[in-house]
């Protein structure tokens, strides 16, 4: 069995080398699934993880050369936390998913609720978004600041590119070189 090595969710693959170079553990949900599963046989079934390791420079992903090992029939499956695309459904067979959400409404009442609860969060998450625009939109009324005089009058900050000629023009126009 091929197991990910460069994997971001370790809850569900984990492989770690043995320091001594005795070979590797591979841990986690996925691991511990397959074992279980495997187990649970009537009929007793051998098998042994290898680590996958991607040293080809295709122009392909790292799952999709892992899935394809499979098409090439240099191992008999992979355990790990893979996408299920069309891509990679040609390659190999899937499992069922395991991690999806939980179960459907059976009755009627509960789905009116999730109906109502669903309609609420999208009012709530549409306002919000309204309110938030409305308070980091600028005011529309006009300019804030209308003259160069009234920066320098009220002591504002003003940027400029560093290495531009700005710098001497605005210092030159009465700016203090600290607001600068």
């Amino acid at each position: 069995m091929l197991i990910p090595t460069k994997n971001t969710f370790h809850e569900f693959v984990k492989v770690e080398r043995d320091p001594k170079g005795n070979g590797m553990t591979a841990t986690g949900f996925a691991v511990d699934l397959f074992i279980e599963v495997m187990d649970s046989l009537p009929n007793r079934v051998s098998y042994e993880f290898f680590p996958y390791e991607s040293t080809d420079s295709l122009e392909m992903g790292y799952y999709d050369l892992l899935i394809l090992q499979l098409l090439l029939k240099r191992y008999d499956g992979v355990i790990g936390d893979i996408t299920i695309t069309s891509d990679r459904s040609k390659s190999g067979d899937f499992t069922q998913p395991y991690m999806i959400a939980g179960e459907k409404p059976k009755s009627k009442f509960s789905r009116l609720v999730v109906i109502l609860w669903m309609a609420v969060m999208f009012t709530l998450v549409g306002d919000y978004g309204a309110y938030l625009q409305a308070m980091l939109s600028p005011n529309n009324d006009g300019p804030i600041v209308t003259t160069i005089q009234q920066l320098i009058k009220n002591g504002d900050y003003v940027g400029y590119q560093k290495g531009s000629v700005v710098f001497n023009l605005l210092k030159r126009m009465g700016f203090q070189e600290e607001k600068l």
